[in-house]
């Protein structure tokens, strides 16, 4: 169940990279990797 999570993860985030179709995954993912995300911004 989790590699078919993974799989229809990875082909979402290809198809839509800004999650603009998906606002609501888009604020979890911030919510959850706001620190993540402040270090490849750095980098």
């Amino acid at each position: 169940v989790l590699h078919l999570a993974r799989k229809e993860a990875f082909q979402l985030v290809r198809k839509d990279p800004e999650l603009k179709n998906y606002p609501q995954l888009w604020e979890e993912l911030n919510r959850r990797f706001i620190h993540q995300m402040d270090l490849v911004k750095v980098g």
